[in-house]
């Protein structure tokens, strides 16, 4: 197996403390990731079955070849060809766990990917972050504002008149969607000859 130098040790050892520390700190965070994982679990081994996070608001089912996430949008993640399998814990247990197939992000070649809550809570929060934009952008488009394109979080907007002031921008981009209405949301907008990062 080999060996770790102390300076190793001493830096794996750091950041799990800071891992665990982080999580001890963030409760509601891991047990999200406990939920999500629990409800997928569930919905892969009785198919075609809802599944849901205590809230409601998060919701999977299997499919066919796939397992549907449905965001509170109502739009959906896929994982396909999930297949539940058993891992093994830190602590030496075992548990239900699932793969499902996907893109390897070295090889770009389709392989087995292990689902785990943490994944999903990204995958979640991402698609809820895109869907918030998406609906942002066609409140923001019209013949004023045109939106000519987006960077990651940004929503860049070539304005034939200064009709649309930054603060302006702002209110109307941070009004929540219907189906998130308690969320809060936040935008910082500026106003330029060209776009700059």
């Amino acid at each position: 197996l080999g060996t770790v130098s102390r300076s190793e040790a001493s830096a794996w050892m750091a950041c799990e403390i800071l891992k665990l520390t982080w999580r001890a700190q963030n409760p509601k965070t891991v047990q999200l990731w406990r939920d999500l994982e629990d409800a997928a679990v569930e919905a892969v081994a009785m198919p075609g079955k809802i599944t849901s996070i205590p809230n409601g608001k998060i919701r999977f089912r299997r499919a066919g070849s796939f397992l549907f996430c449905r965001l509170p949008s109502g739009r959906a993640i896929a994982y396909p060809y999930p297949r539940l399998i058993e891992k093994e814990t830190p602590w030496g247990s075992k548990v239900a766990g699932i793969t499902y197939k996907g893109v390897h992000p070295l090889t770009k070649q389709w392989c087995d990917q292990n689902f785990y809550g943490g994944l999903s809570a990204e995958n979640v929060t991402q698609g809820l972050c895109r869907d918030i934009m998406a609906e942002a952008m066609c409140r923001v488009d019209d013949p004023n504002s045109l939106v000519v394109l987006t960077v990651h979080d940004e929503i860049v907007c070539y304005c034939r008149q200064t009709t649309l002031s930054p603060n302006d921008f702002e209110h109307i981009v941070t009004i929540p969607p219907a189906w998130c209405a308690d969320l809060p949301i936040a935008a910082e907008a500026w106003a330029g000859p060209r776009y700059k990062k």
